[in-house]
């Protein structure tokens, strides 16, 4: 990408050599990362100055770099355009928002929502990447440098599918004023962050920001089953609804299902997913809404939602020695944690299993309340060891006799041991903070 807009971006300092225009084809904020016609953006972290790594990203092949100060390097020798700036992030903003009015023609896709992002966006990356060049976000790059960094990194792309998250009321907006999305997807409302956030409302309110702030006639989908979105149609224009129930714009049907596959009819064809749990069907379905609007046909759709790659920690399942190890670890909320519950008692009610469970994180005062109500569905699971981990939990050791509350990591791998022969199925599911994944590297070894 060559950048001839480069007096509308926000700097304080120009070094090095200017006799072209900037040019790179990737960036990094990683020094090691650095490859031919990297753009490398250099800033003082909390525990690494990535200013002091410019000279070794020049020499990696960086040909263009946004840094904080030039004390590190000797400019006499600098052979690529530098800039300095005292605010690394706006000058990232405004050098994004000039190559999109440059760069109209690519269609971005904005996901945002309590849960479900993730698998949304791999739904979508599966489906139109038959057709088309796409990209999308990877890992948690969802925030306000993340977002920057995935859209540079995809420039050559004819569609961009983007994860917008949310801590604090405004995120959204200044993502979506960023880089103006073609089509906007809410995936519902539920109460998550709500230290920071302290209402669903604000919720609602700081979720359809991008709806407020997208382009302007473009498409906008959202789950019209759950209950925090029901106004969304009627307070913005061209936004259409989808789930399961028939007074939706879009509306399925659950045909089968079983736990590794479901099967339902959208508008009157018939679709499965390769995916764990029937609430998946909610995250494929802007999939098919969109490519179908975009020109794709069914055979073309139905074989990219039967080939969906999950991302990392997203309801993996793996077997060994006639056991299943359900893998949810990424993250959790209240919501969430329902559905999979219901499912996984659905799908082995006949099976002994093992739910083990981390902390809900980031509920501010509603903390124990959420966790109250989870405890409740689990007590009405059966054949079911139910093992809690972290404080939120351990509040409720007494009032829940028939559980194993932990707090300490070796006695509950020391427990998951002594339960291991007898369980067939294992779910592990927590906020991200809990780390619930080292139980399911523990369980590894059992084997």
């Amino acid at each position: 990408m060559i950048i001839k807009c480069i007096d509308k971006i926000y700097f304080k300092k120009r070094v090095g050599n200017w006799s072209k225009y900037p040019e790179f084809d990737n960036m990094s904020y990683d020094s090691r990362n650095v490859i031919d016609k990297t753009l490398f953006v250099a800033y003082k972290g909390s525990k690494n100055d990535g200013n002091s790594y410019v000279d070794e990203a020049i020499k990696k092949g960086a040909s263009f770099i946004i840094c904080e100060t030039d004390k590190f390097f000797d400019k006499k020798n600098i052979d690529i355009p530098i800039l300095i700036t005292d605010n690394v992030l706006k000058t990232l903003f405004s050098l994004v928002k000039n190559i999109r009015l440059q760069k109209k023609e690519q269609k971005i896709i904005a996901i945002t929502g309590s849960n479900g992002k993730t698998t949304t966006k791999d739904a979508l990356y599966s489906v139109l990447k038959s057709v088309f060049n796409v990209g999308k976000t990877t890992g948690n790059y969802n925030n306000e440098w993340g977002v920057p960094y995935t859209y540079l990194n995809n420039l050559d792309k004819d569609i961009l599918v983007l994860e917008m998250g949310m801590d604090r009321l405004g995120d959204i907006k200044v993502l979506t004023e960023l880089v103006i999305p073609d089509i906007g997807i809410i995936t519902n409302i539920e109460p998550v962050h709500l230290e920071f956030m302290k209402s669903v409302e604000n919720i609602y309110r700081g979720k359809t920001d991008l709806f407020r702030y997208m382009k302007e006639g473009g498409l906008k989908l959202v789950n019209g089953d759950n209950i925090h979105l029901k106004n969304a149609p009627k307070e913005f224009p061209n936004v259409y609804t989808y789930g399961f129930d028939d007074e939706n714009d879009y509306s399925a049907k659950i045909l089968k299902r079983i736990d590794i596959k479901t099967s339902f009819i959208f508008d009157e064809k018939e679709y499965s997913i390769n995916l764990w749990g029937t609430f998946n069907v909610y995250n494929v379905l802007p999939a098919i809404i969109i490519a179908s609007k975009i020109g794709m046909v069914y055979g073309q759709i139905k074989k990219g939602l039967e080939n969906i790659v999950l991302s990392e920690k997203r309801m993996k399942l793996f077997s060994k020695e006639g056991k299943l190890v359900i893998d949810d670890t990424y993250n959790s909320s209240p919501n969430a944690v329902m559905k999979v519950l219901e499912n996984f008692d659905f799908f082995y009610k006949e099976k002994k299993k093992l739910v083990a469970m981390g902390d809900m994180l980031e509920l501010g005062d509603d903390t124990e309340f959420y966790h109250a109500r989870v405890l409740d569905m689990l007590e009405k699971m059966e054949n079911c060891y139910v093992f809690l981990f972290g404080n939120n939990f351990y509040l409720f050791k007494d009032r829940y006799k028939n559980f194993k509350f932990f707090i300490d990591e070796s006695e509950m791998k020391d427990e998951i041991k002594n339960v291991f022969d007898e369980c067939e199925v294992f779910l592990f599911k927590g906020s991200r903070g809990m780390r619930m994944e080292r139980f399911i590297e523990y369980l590894k070894e059992l084997f």
